[in-house]
């Protein structure tokens, strides 16, 4: 929904000439976009191109994970390479991680904290800094960097999220620019 919210916004204020407001908006939608790849489980499950249905008016992301469902497992030390639950990537069910730095979760669409419970071994963002990887379920799942100390576990998976980011930001501009013109 924020997806779809930011390109829609970001298309109005072109066809309106804000451009100054267009590109807040391209700028949000892009990194929205862009930490999909990152923060889910999107390459784990082997997928090689961009999610269609993101961005996209009357499409919904399906196969997502339950509130309830857990999705990882602890992982932590050396040798940790994935901790994404077998079965989560098996079936295909779209997962992402949680956020904490320092005090502050991160917030909902109304700036409601988002709590990662620990009862149902959620995957965490997982990062020097962030807090709710040290919540059952250990570690994290982020791959924003291939240096291992800012992506403890996903270091691995950073430059093949990094090209699909690449790849689903290309085809949202080329469509927004099909949308409103040259």
């Amino acid at each position: 929904d924020q997806l779809i919210r930011n390109r829609k916004l970001a298309e109005v204020a072109i066809l309106n000439g804000d451009y100054v407001m267009a590109r807040t908006f391209v700028g949000k939608l892009l990194h929205t976009l862009q930490d999909f790849y990152s923060h889910s489980n999107w390459v784990e499950m082997g997928m090689t191109l961009p999610n269609d249905a993101l961005a996209q008016k009357g499409m919904k992301v399906v196969n997502v994970a339950r509130p309830d469902q857990p999705t990882c497992v602890d992982c932590f030390g050396i040798f940790c390479k994935d901790n994404i639950l077998k079965e989560i990537n098996a079936r295909f069910i779209l997962t992402s991680g949680y956020y904490r730095g320092g005090t502050q979760w991160q917030k909902d669409e109304l700036g409601n904290s988002i709590v990662k419970n620990a009862a149902y071994s959620k995957c965490s963002h997982g990062s020097p800094i962030d807090t709710s990887s040290l919540i059952r379920a250990i570690g994290g799942i982020n791959k924003d960097s291939s240096l291992k100390i800012l992506s403890p576990i996903g270091h691995h998976l950073h430059y093949a999220a990094a090209n699909l980011a690449k790849l689903a930001s290309i085809k949202v501009l080329n469509e927004i620019r099909a949308d409103v013109g040259n």
